[in-house]
């Protein structure tokens, strides 16, 4: 997917900004519905809403032990569903507050950028939730099953997004905030 980007702007791979790990994996048996010593929140897709990282009382624990490291949550990490159903393709969110001993689960993409800026995630999350990534995102799943896509890795690491200057970071990022709370 290309269009014309101004003259300061550049076209870049998602791999070259993002970090992209998948969640932790597990079996059922290891998991508890209760927050214990040692162990870490795991956030799924239904954690995942429109631009927010939702907690949820009916959330997994898992032994600290089985998760990575590297794949603890931090702030303005992003996540978004490696397996999911057609219609929750590319819906993201980003981590905005401390999340102390979270992560995410297997079926989960973390995102996480290079250059950790608040304004380098709105922006890569903004344009992921754009219809036209939507459908490029759509173009690269496969289905797997009857109701389930996978949004393949390697794929996602290749697609273009288009990257402002900081400067030019910061006046979207402004200006789209400003929309937003005229809408709440």
């Amino acid at each position: 997917m290309h269009f014309d980007i101004p003259d300061n702007w550049t076209w870049i791979k998602l791999e070259n900004i993002v970090d992209i790990q998948t969640g932790a994996s597990f079996k059922k048996d290891v998991a508890t519905n209760e927050s214990k010593n040692n162990y870490v929140r795991v956030l799924r897709g239904g954690n995942i809403s429109p631009f927010r990282c939702l907690l949820k009382s009916d959330d997994l624990y898992i032994p600290k032990d089985l998760v990575r490291d590297q794949i603890l949550l931090n702030v303005n990490d992003l996540l978004t569903p490696a397996v999911t159903s057609l219609e929750n393709i590319g819906k993201i969110c980003m981590v905005e507050t401390s999340m102390n001993s979270v992560t995410a689960g297997g079926f989960v993409y973390i995102f996480r950028p290079y250059f950790n800026s608040n304004f380098l995630s709105k922006l890569i999350m903004y344009f992921f939730a754009s219809p036209n990534y939507q459908k490029t995102l759509k173009q690269i799943t496969k289905k797997s099953g009857q109701a389930f896509y996978n949004i393949n890795k390697n794929r996602l690491k290749l697609l273009c997004f288009p990257l402002p200057s900081i400067n030019e970071q910061y006046r979207i990022i402004t200006k789209i905030n400003k929309i937003f709370y005229l809408l709440v």
